[in-house]
Order: structure tokens, then C-alpha cells, then sequence
């Protein structure tokens, strides 16, 4: 018999970087129970602010490395 189980974590970060943290955490914690993840989703409050870091564009005709 086959068993199935949707579980959802509830947690608060003070930043985006914090979450991430904790949520690999909770991934690494689920593959070593052989557990697999499906879906993921991440929220904030209504209403509520969200910053992200700037980013530096890449000039035109120039491509990232790729090493390997």
C-alpha cells in the first residue's frame, strides 16, 4: 500500500537570505529521510515590503565563463 503526505512549514525570516538558509536546511533534513520535494513555495505578508539586492548588468557582447 501506498501512502502519500502534503506537509507545509510555517516559518518568519528577518531577510530573504535567512529564509533561504533555513528552507535548505529543511530540504537537507527531507533527503536524508528519503523524502522528496515537489513544489516549493515562498510568500510574505500582504502588504508587506520586499527588497531585493541590485544587480550589476553585464555589459553588451560579453557572456559569462563557463568553467569545465
Amino acid at each position: 500500500m501506498k501512502f502519500h503526505a502534503t506537509v507545509i512549514f510555517e516559518f518568519s525570516a528577518q531577510d530573504v537570505g535567512e529564509a533561504g538558509e533555513r528552507l535548505n536546511g529543511l530540504l537537507v533534513q527531507a533527503a536524508e529521510g528519503r523524502m522528496e520535494t515537489r513544489s516549493l513555495e515562498l510568500s510574505t505578508p500582504p502588504g508587506t515590503p520586499v527588497t531585493l539586492p541590485s544587480v550589476s548588468p553585464t555589459p553588451v557582447g560579453t557572456a559569462p565563463s563557463r568553467a569545465g
